[in-house]
């Protein structure tokens, strides 16, 4: 019978789901074609894992959800987002507007808990590194000379839980999406723990 997102997808307790999705690897050459994929996420792991079946669990490749974050489409395709990590990225395409509105709540309340785990681990904070200020180290990653969001140039603002940097117009745009969504802080006045600043340093504006 036909799939249907309501009837295949199953959300378990403490944030965990699972459930049939249309998932596309990142290749040399581009996105791969769509696959049909059981997809499950374990915010307590900090893994997103997928499966050719539910019912075999032994064929499985997963991505970590520490230095990752989570796009809407780059070609803005219906209910496709992107799961960006340091080594790779992939594309998921859910079955219809209800899923992808779960998912996606989902998979970045997962990552915000996977990033707020390892920042309570290390209580260290660091606005300098061998006297270099923490925004000039971030500035030259690719793409964060400019505002992710409208370009203006040498942002002072980051979304450390999107990974960007933006500017102070912006940092407000941010703010009033709360801080399920975008994380703000001030890359001049607050100070940033180590594993914050790994997730600035792997994925960047670009």
């Amino acid at each position: 019978r036909s799939l249907v997102g309501s009837e295949m997808c199953i959300r378990d307790r403490d944030g965990e789901k699972q459930g049939y999705l249309y998932a596309q690897l990142k290749g040399v050459t581009g996105y791969k074609s769509w696959s049909l994929r059981w997809v499950r996420l374990d915010p307590s792991a900090g893994q997103l894992s997928w499966y050719k079946s539910w019912k075999d669990s032994s064929r499985s490749d997963s991505i970590g959800l520490l230095l990752s974050t989570i796009k809407p489409s780059p070609d803005k395709e219906p209910l496709c987002f992107e799961i960006i990590n340091v080594n790779r990225r992939i594309m998921f395409k859910t079955l219809n507007e209800i899923d992808y509105a779960e998912w996606t709540e989902a998979i970045t309340n997962a990552i915000l808990s996977t990033v707020g785990q390892q920042s309570s681990a290390d209580d260290t904070k660091i606005l300098k590194t061998d006297g270099i200020p923490l925004i000039e180290q971030l500035r030259i990653v690719g793409g964060n000379q400019t505002c992710a969001d409208c370009n203006s140039l040498d942002p002072t603002w980051a979304s450390i839980n999107l990974g960007i940097l933006i500017c102070i117009e912006c940092s407000g745009v941010h703010r009033s999406l709360g801080t399920h969504i975008s994380k703000v802080r001030s890359l001049e006045m607050d100070s940033l723990k180590p594993p914050q600043i790994e997730i600035m340093k792997a994925l960047g504006n670009a």
